[in-house]
């Protein structure tokens, strides 16, 4: 049952000749439209492809020398500690750095630290470190991080939506009283300054993190995310776009590192202050055991103090990676599949469609290397050779698997039919050359099966497989075709028709004006050839087409 069935379908795409590939790429182009309102392959990111371009790039703009992190690392856990405790240190400490950055002219101090609990143990020192906030915040901008968290716990929450520092309403939904689940600093001088922003950065499926986002929505209101608030503060920037690739500028420690020890501890003699003069500042950890470290393209473990600065230094330079819309990436994918298309209907060697494909695919992928490496865009292929390989895959079973199929049907309808003759349809073109004698092949075969109704294919591609009689007959065409009749007719008008127009027109829509030096039609007997093994039929046909072509025998 099962071979019955791969049978037929082999039958069927023989008859259907190129015009398989077609409609595989119309099915092919069906899945995209529907991919585009719904999945949305083209918007994905292939982590793989685009992490591995993203290593390739040959060069990358330069870290902004005016982005530094204040780095809270294991030498300042040790050394600090021995003062002030293990960490978490008291609020007060924080305080003395951001006393020692403003006196120093820092231009901006950038928190990467959650204060989302009050010290109860220690209630003078978040007393101090408010004061501190509230009289250098005065002075330069200090930003402190909310995060987001679980929509589930919103209705649980008592923070009014609308109470959230640089809340905009943006929808009619802002009209209903809503709440929402947040972690605030606990920090009154950073509520009343209003300097804050959503923390919150969310990896792909893999785990790794590629992109920004810039606002936050909820319940009819929008929000900065931190990069984009400290971007929007500082540099006064108003138009930032939304969810962003990330410019990375390197592995980790890229930035400038300044170790939080060297402003609270005596420095050694001779060794000179940190300069933070007009920088923004970031104070936030590397340290392994505080456990903001991240994956990146770029490398794992990766601080996540230094995701915030490349961010900021993003944004503040206009220097994110934009990538091409899921319509642009859409028109590729069609662009690549209509070229495999072609390659198929044309009937090149198998060896010859795997090397172009793997050409076409490198040189898509090139071209978004170029882009990505010259021009901060890129150009996501994922959609593109998702879609393509697919095609190339149906294509190829199609190719190898069920054409043959086809042909072994054939075989056993000489096997079957003994009281049927079949008709033999023969021509010589010396002007085509082996690939327009295969392109010529397939589409006579999709053409006079459509006409005649009955099966019909090649007996040979005989620029390949003659043999012995190559050198004479190289650029011969012959196709079989069953025909219903009682033993010895002639060839009746019909086949003479099929002849003439089907199988003329096609070898001039190849090349035309193409002369064809020799041609006939003839029939043979089915049980003349019964005791012919299935393999052999081909050759002992294509012997007749030779003696018959010899004796002149045309039509």
């Amino acid at each position: 049952m099962v071979k019955a069935i791969r049978l037929s379908l082999g039958h069927l795409v023989l008859r259907l000749g190129s015009r398989v590939h077609t409609i595989i790429a119309l099915i092919i182009l069906a899945l995209i439209a529907a991919d585009l309102a719904t999945v949305q392959t083209f918007k994905r990111i292939s982590g793989g492809l685009y992490d591995t371009l993203i290593a390739a790039r040959p060069a990358t703009s330069k870290a902004d020398a005016q982005v530094v992190i204040l780095d809270i690392d294991e030498g300042s856990l040790a050394e600090v500690g021995k003062t002030y405790g293990r960490w978490p240190w008291p609020n007060h400490v924080f305080g003395k750095l951001v006393e020692e950055l403003h006196q120093r002219g820092a231009r901006a101090i950038v928190f990467d630290v959650i204060f989302s609990d009050p010290d109860r143990l220690r209630p003078e020192s978040d007393a101090a470190f408010n004061r501190t906030i509230t009289q250098i915040g005065q002075k330069i901008p200090i930003f402190f991080p909310m995060v987001r968290l679980d929509p589930a716990n919103d209705a649980k929450s008592q923070i009014p939506t609308e109470a959230l520092p640089g809340a905009r309403r943006i929808g009619s939904d802002a009209d209903q009283p809503s709440t929402i689940a947040v972690l605030l600093p606990q920090v009154p001088a950073a509520l009343d300054q209003g300097r804050l922003g959503f923390l919150n950065v969310y990896p792909d499926k893999d785990s790794v993190i590629r992109r920004y986002p810039t606002t936050l929505q909820h319940a009819g209101w929008e929000f900065d995310s931190y990069a984009a608030k400290i971007a929007r503060d500082i540099n006064g920037q108003q138009k930032i776009a939304g969810e962003f690739l990330i410019n990375w500028k390197g592995k980790a420690f890229t930035y400038d590192y300044i170790s939080a020890k060297d402003l609270l501890v005596p420095l050694p003699a001779g060794v000179s202050a940190p300069n933070v003069q007009g920088k923004v500042v970031l104070i936030g950890s590397s340290a392994p055991a505080l456990q903001d470290l991240k994956a990146t393209p770029v490398g794992s473990p990766f601080p996540g103090l230094e995701i915030l600065a490349t961010a900021i230094d993003n944004l503040m330079n206009d220097d994110t990676i934009e990538s091409a819309s899921p319509l642009v990436t859409s028109v590729i994918a069609l662009g690549f599949i209509g070229v495999l298309t072609y390659l198929f209907s044309v009937a090149l060697k198998p060896d010859q469609i795997n090397l172009i494909f793997l050409i076409l695919q490198a040189a898509l992928i090139f071209v978004a290397w170029l882009l990505l490496s010259f021009s901060n865009f890129y150009l996501n292929l994922s959609g593109a050779v998702t879609y393509g390989a697919a095609f190339f895959a149906i294509a190829k079973i199609v190719s190898l698997q069920l054409a043959p199929l086809g042909r072994e049907a054939i075989h056993q309808a000489f096997e079957q039919r003994a009281s049927t003759q079949i008709v033999v349809h023969a021509l010589v073109a010396k002007d085509l050359n082996a690939k327009q004698i295969r392109y010529l092949n397939e589409r006579i075969i999709s053409k006079s099966s459509a006409v005649s109704g009955s099966m019909i294919a090649p007996i040979l591609e005989t620029d390949e497989d003659a043999g012995i009689f190559s050198q004479d007959f190289q650029r011969t065409l012959m196709f079989v075709q069953f025909a219903p009749g009682p033993s010895g007719t002639a060839p009746d008008a019909h086949h003479q028709a099929l002849a003439q127009t089907v199988i003329r027109r096609e070898l001039d829509t190849v090349v035309a004006g193409a002369k064809v030096s020799r041609s006939l039609v003839f029939l043979i007997d089915i049980p003349s050839l019964s005791s012919t093994a299935p393999v052999m039929l081909g050759p002992v046909l294509y012997a007749a087409c030779v003696q018959r072509l010899h004796q002149g025998d045309t039509a």
